[in-house]
């Protein structure tokens, strides 16, 4: 499969080298497939893998990221998320630390929202086994605003160093507008994180919460910290707040201005619903699979499509 090095049309790599020289080049990461150059093997540079989140039956939404400039390699090489949505309670409750979520949030997770936990739960255990420093994770309803693939390789050049120092952070860069309130943040220290290249805010205010996990950057030491401190699911995937209220994240991130967007025409696959194509791989509604079996039955789903997916991406690559 080959590198995604910013690849969509628009994406000059040259705008990829920032001061100091570092250039990012990012590269899929998935179950199947390991990230495997070292960082400071690569001279000036430096590999960032990214995971783009997706059910294996969600061929629609994966295509829709190719028609908004996603880098093809990105999409092609997804990251398979865990399907949950016909999960029975009592396999939701094998995995979830109940006594804390009723404690916490005062009900039951769905079983969608439970899928969506352990789909990025496994992107952080597949980025620890890598020797990175910082990664890209997106869902497959995110779209990069103008330039915003650039944007986020400057950002991640920015913060490079403050990932290697093991700094614990998340750097959202789906968030709409109105989280620059002057009330929840406040500019970032430039030399606490070497952001010079672009205006970076740092959530701060407890009594407002921070959501969304559509588009981030994650350190290293965070992730780390959410899956040793999360062994069963016990926090929302993007209950950024509770996360930083008991030490997982130290510090909530954003730019000025969002770098993707959600794409609100699209349905949530949290809850339950219908597969949007290939019926006959999905999984029988009258059955009880593991979550190996998810897990497989995803990899399973993605080897018998990938004939008719490179078709697809002919055409569509001809249409853009």
């Amino acid at each position: 499969m080959p590198v995604a090095s910013a690849m969509c049309r628009q994406y000059n790599a040259d705008a990829s080298t920032f001061s100091g020289g570092t250039r990012l080049r990012f590269e899929p990461l998935t179950l199947t497939r390991k990230v495997t150059h070292p960082s400071k093997d690569l001279g000036s540079d430096v590999v960032v893998p990214v995971a783009v989140i997706s059910l294996a039956d969600m061929t629609g939404r994966r295509d829709n990221l190719l028609l908004g400039n996603v880098p093809a390699a990105w999409v092609e090489c997804y990251f398979p998320a865990v399907d949950m949505r016909r999960a029975e309670r009592r396999e939701c409750d094998g995995v979830t630390d109940c006594t804390r979520i009723l404690a916490d949030y005062g009900r039951e997770f769905s079983p969608g929202e439970i899928g969506c936990a352990l789909s990025h739960h496994l992107v952080y255990r597949q980025f620890l086994d890598s020797p990175h420093d910082l990664a890209l994770v997106l869902e497959d309803d995110s779209l990069p605003c103008n330039n915003g693939i650039e944007q986020v390789a400057q950002l991640g050049a920015s913060l490079l160093a403050a990932a290697r120092d093991g700094k614990s952070f998340v750097c959202n860069i789906g968030l709409p507008e109105l989280y620059t309130q002057d009330h929840i943040v406040r500019a970032v220290d430039l030399q606490s994180f070497a952001a010079e290249q672009v205006r970076l805010f740092e959530h701060v205010d407890p009594r407002f919460s921070l959501w969304r996990a559509n588009a981030y950057l994650i350190s290293r030491r965070a992730a780390r910290n959410i899956v040793n401190r999360e062994k069963r699911v016990s926090v929302l995937a993007d209950d950024w707040s509770r996360r930083r209220a008991v030490g997982s994240v130290k510090h909530l991130l954003f730019p000025a201005k969002p770098f993707f967007f959600q794409d609100q025409t699209l349905g949530s696959t949290i809850e339950e619903g219908r597969s949007e194509s290939h019926q006959t791989l999905a999984i029988p509604a009258n059955s009880n699979p593991s979550i190996g079996e998810r897990i497989s039955h995803a990899l399973l789903h993605r080897s018998r499509i990938a004939v008719a997916r490179l078709k697809r991406l002919a055409s569509l690559r001809l249409l853009l």
